[in-house]
């Protein structure tokens, strides 16, 4: 099936990506497999990936997203973020090089390069998303039921990281374990509701 160009934004926006994830994933290629102790060939291998997914992508931007476009940034996407996750997990973070500098740390270029997968799977969802008017109803039903799970989340976690104590500490136990029972069966309705949602919009993109 063959869609409307993608607006120049988006191709230029991916095409500028594309060229500056294959230009440090040849030179990434070379840290990896020429500068280091102990070749990391893993790295080299997730990199190589990325740099078949960054050429797919100059050629995606040529073409103006014509085909597929969803699904071909998605991929691409996902050649960008958890494969650089994964080749940094298989080095802790830190390539060893040896001499004095002893090890260099890969961390900086992570985050640069999950922010390139980011940018890339936010454009596919939009090319999706932007076809059925219906796509934008279901997307604000999905956000309004992820709100409280959000807020709920992040207030678990600002308790577990002060250790500090919630008001069920002083309720006797079976009626804490009444009021977690109830709140647990909310957040999986909560969760069941903004991945339904979401899913929809998605649809709605597909049928348009």
């Amino acid at each position: 099936m063959t869609f409307p160009p993608a607006p120049r934004w988006i191709s230029l926006t991916l095409a500028a990506l594309c060229v500056g994830v294959g230009l440090s994933s040849l030179a990434m290629i070379g840290l990896a497999a020429f500068a280091c102790l102990k070749p990391a060939w893993l790295v080299v291998g997730f990199e190589a990936v990325a740099v078949v997914a960054a050429v797919i992508g100059l050629a995606q931007s040529r073409a103006r997203l014509i085909d597929a476009p969803g699904l071909a940034l998605g991929g691409i996407a996902l050649a960008f973020g958890p494969a650089a996750f994964l080749a940094w997990l298989s080095v802790q973070g830190r390539l060893q090089v040896g001499g004095e500098i002893d090890s260099i740390s890969i961390t900086p270029w992570l985050v640069g390069r999950l922010a390139a997968g980011l940018v890339v799977g936010a454009m596919a969802a939009w090319l999706v998303l932007r076809r059925n008017p219906r796509s934008r109803h279901y997307l604000v039903r999905s956000a309004a039921a992820a709100a409280p799970l959000t807020v709920g989340a992040a207030l678990a976690l600002v308790v577990m990281r002060t250790g500090g104590a919630t008001p069920l500490a002083s309720l006797p136990g079976i009626v804490t374990g009444l009021i977690l029972t109830v709140v647990g069966l909310v957040a999986v309705i909560l969760l069941s509701a903004t991945l339904h949602c979401l899913i929809r919009a998605f649809e709605m993109g597909r049928d348009a």
